[in-house]
């Protein structure tokens, strides 16, 4: 399977930008996010959001690494690059309102905070929360341990177990 594809769903193979397009579509329908691929604040701020959706619906599958502006994929920046390039055709993405009530109104850095914390978290399952806040303020200047503390404890609250 490339990079352009990513599951059988009813024995149809199914594209990442399909799905991709359609979680654009639906942020933007929420008033959450108007993707805009000329600015880069709008691809970090998508990155999060697909990142975090992961938890909601597993349809969209990209692989994660930790980078600056926390967790990144290679493969969605080629898959939205490639949409904003040609004429998407948006499927629909089933998602539970969960999902929307989490990310709506979160400002980019809760953002970069909550998938930072999260992506440390899974990739260090053996460490405590402190560790893993500790963790984060070292590589995020001027973050407080309170504020990712919170910021993990309302992420933490909305997760499904």
């Amino acid at each position: 399977m490339n990079i352009w594809t990513n599951k059988k769903i009813d024995g149809e193979i199914m594209p990442n930008e399909d799905l991709l397009c359609g979680l654009i579509q639906k942020l933007d329908e929420k008033g959450i996010h108007k993707f805009k691929i000329n600015y880069f604040h709008s691809r970090v701020r998508l990155q999060k959001y697909v990142y975090l959706v992961s938890y909601f619906n597993d349809d969209l599958n990209y692989n994660f690494n930790l980078y600056i502006h926390g967790p990144y994929s290679p493969d969605l920046a080629k898959d939205y690059y490639h949409i904003s390039e040609s004429e998407c055709k948006p499927r629909e993405i089933i998602i539970d309102r969960s999902y929307y009530n989490l990310v709506r109104n979160r400002t980019a850095k809760w953002l970069e905070i909550a998938t930072t914390y999260d992506y440390i978290k899974n990739k260090n399952i053996e460490l405590e929360k402190e560790e893993i806040i500790k963790y984060v303020t070292m590589a995020k200047e001027n973050i407080t341990y309170k504020m990712i503390n919170k910021i993990s404890t309302e992420l933490e609250s909305f997760i499904p177990s």
